[in-house]
Protein backbone atom coordinates (compact mmCIF):
# COMPACT_ATOMS: atom_id res chain seq x y z
CA UNK A 1 0.00 0.00 0.00
CA UNK A 2 2.83 2.42 0.75
CA UNK A 3 4.96 1.25 -2.19
CA UNK A 4 6.59 4.23 -3.80
CA UNK A 5 5.62 6.39 -0.85
CA UNK A 6 7.93 8.80 0.88
CA UNK A 7 7.88 10.07 4.42
CA UNK A 8 5.95 13.19 3.39
CA UNK A 9 3.38 11.01 1.61
CA UNK A 10 2.91 8.82 4.66
CA UNK A 11 2.66 11.90 6.88
CA UNK A 12 -0.06 13.28 4.61
CA UNK A 13 -1.93 9.96 4.71
CA UNK A 14 -1.77 10.03 8.52
CA UNK A 15 -3.04 13.60 8.46
CA UNK A 16 -5.95 12.59 6.22
CA UNK A 17 -6.82 9.97 8.84
CA UNK A 18 -6.63 12.61 11.61
CA UNK A 19 -3.61 10.93 13.19
CA UNK A 20 -1.04 13.07 14.97
CA UNK A 21 2.52 12.81 13.73
CA UNK A 22 5.52 14.86 14.80
CA UNK A 23 8.91 15.44 13.21
CA UNK A 24 10.58 12.86 15.46
CA UNK A 25 8.52 10.01 14.00
CA UNK A 26 10.35 7.88 11.46
CA UNK A 27 8.73 6.62 8.28
CA UNK A 28 8.23 3.23 9.91
CA UNK A 29 6.73 4.80 13.05
CA UNK A 30 4.14 6.58 10.94
CA UNK A 31 3.34 3.46 8.92
CA UNK A 32 2.82 1.52 12.16
CA UNK A 33 0.64 4.33 13.50
CA UNK A 34 -1.52 4.10 10.38
CA UNK A 35 -1.69 0.30 10.47
CA UNK A 36 -2.76 0.38 14.12
CA UNK A 37 -5.41 3.06 13.56
CA UNK A 38 -9.15 2.45 13.65
CA UNK A 39 -9.71 3.67 10.05
CA UNK A 40 -7.11 1.18 8.78
CA UNK A 41 -8.58 -1.70 10.75
CA UNK A 42 -12.19 -0.85 9.96
CA UNK A 43 -11.93 0.28 6.35
CA UNK A 44 -8.65 -0.84 4.81
CA UNK A 45 -9.84 -0.21 1.23
CA UNK A 46 -10.58 3.46 1.93
CA UNK A 47 -7.17 3.95 3.53
CA UNK A 48 -5.53 2.21 0.58
CA UNK A 49 -7.39 4.51 -1.79
CA UNK A 50 -6.25 7.59 0.17
CA UNK A 51 -2.66 6.31 0.09
CA UNK A 52 -2.80 5.68 -3.66
CA UNK A 53 -4.23 9.15 -4.31
CA UNK A 54 -1.64 10.92 -2.15
CA UNK A 55 1.27 9.11 -3.80
CA UNK A 56 -0.18 9.57 -7.29
CA UNK A 57 -0.71 13.30 -6.70
CA UNK A 58 2.88 13.76 -5.53
CA UNK A 59 4.19 11.91 -8.57
CA UNK A 60 2.05 14.06 -10.89
CA UNK A 61 3.35 17.20 -9.21
CA UNK A 62 6.95 16.01 -9.59
CA UNK A 63 6.37 15.24 -13.27
CA UNK A 64 4.91 18.71 -13.78
CA UNK A 65 8.01 20.22 -12.17
CA UNK A 66 10.24 18.19 -14.49
CA UNK A 67 8.26 19.43 -17.51
CA UNK A 68 8.54 23.04 -16.32
CA UNK A 69 12.31 22.70 -15.89
CA UNK A 70 12.58 21.11 -19.33
CA UNK A 71 10.69 24.03 -20.90
CA UNK A 72 12.90 26.54 -19.07
CA UNK A 73 16.01 24.83 -20.41
CA UNK A 74 14.60 24.76 -23.94
CA UNK A 75 13.86 28.49 -23.67
CA UNK A 76 17.41 29.20 -22.48
CA UNK A 77 18.82 27.22 -25.41
CA UNK A 78 16.59 29.08 -27.87
CA UNK A 79 17.66 32.44 -26.41
CA UNK A 80 21.33 31.46 -26.61
CA UNK A 81 20.93 30.32 -30.21
CA UNK A 82 19.16 33.57 -31.12
CA UNK A 83 21.92 35.57 -29.44
CA UNK A 84 24.60 33.64 -31.33
CA UNK A 85 22.73 34.18 -34.59
CA UNK A 86 22.37 37.92 -33.91
CA UNK A 87 26.04 38.20 -32.98
CA UNK A 88 27.14 36.42 -36.16
CA UNK A 89 24.84 38.60 -38.29
CA UNK A 90 26.26 41.76 -36.72
CA UNK A 91 29.78 40.53 -37.40
CA UNK A 92 28.97 40.09 -41.09
CA UNK A 93 27.72 43.68 -41.48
Amino acid sequence: MFKGGRKDDVKQIASELNLEVDEKNTLWDIIELIKNSEPYKENFESVKEIADLVIEERKRHEQSQVEIEKLKLELEVAKAQAEIKNTSCEGES
